[in-house]
């Protein structure tokens, strides 16, 4: 009887374990989701990216390109003016196509305070975001980084690759 007993709880275990197996194995051949709809985390040697850099005043740079097969997710945006003007400034983050994908006021003003020095201050003069689920830019487009006036602007943009 007790060996009975015994080989009941052999095969209850053998079970439990052949089960969390299965389930651990289904979990490793899942990809990860990077965004809704069918797309995932690109599975390449790094699929994360930051760029950044300086924007003269009044000029359109394209920063970096969507794979033909997977979009660009971009997830943080730092943006800072130029502190030496007198300006303030629309940056836009847009695709190659045209597409406004997000616009940040930043403001620089300087002013002389009396005694032969300058004071900034802005309105603002910094922008720093991080997207929830990330800005796309589609396959094969690029991102852009436009400033409207007078300002240079300097900036810190950071991401990852999915594939579709």
């Amino acid at each position: 009887m007790r060996n009975h007993k015994i080989g009941q709880k052999s095969k209850l275990l053998s079970a439990i374990v052949f089960t969390c197996c299965l389930v651990f194995w289904g979990i490793s051949q899942t990809n990860a989701s990077g965004f809704g709809g069918g797309v995932v985390v690109g599975t390449g040697s790094n699929p994360a990216f930051a760029i950044g850099g300086g924007v003269a005043a009044a000029t359109t740079t394209t920063l970096q390109t969507a794979p033909s097969d997977g979009i660009l997710m971009i997830s943080d945006v730092v943006l800072t003016s130029d502190p030496h003007g007198n300006c303030t400034n629309v940056v836009s983050l847009q695709t190659s196509s045209g597409s406004i994908l997000g616009e940040f006021y930043l403001g620089a003003q300087r002013q002389n305070n009396g005694g032969g020095y300058s004071t900034y201050t802005a309105s603002p003069s910094q922008v720093q975001h991080t997207f929830a689920f990330g800005l796309p830019v589609p396959a094969g487009e690029t991102l852009q980084l436009h400033t409207s006036t007078s300002c240079s602007v300097r900036y810190t943009i950071a991401g990852y690759t999915s594939v579709l």
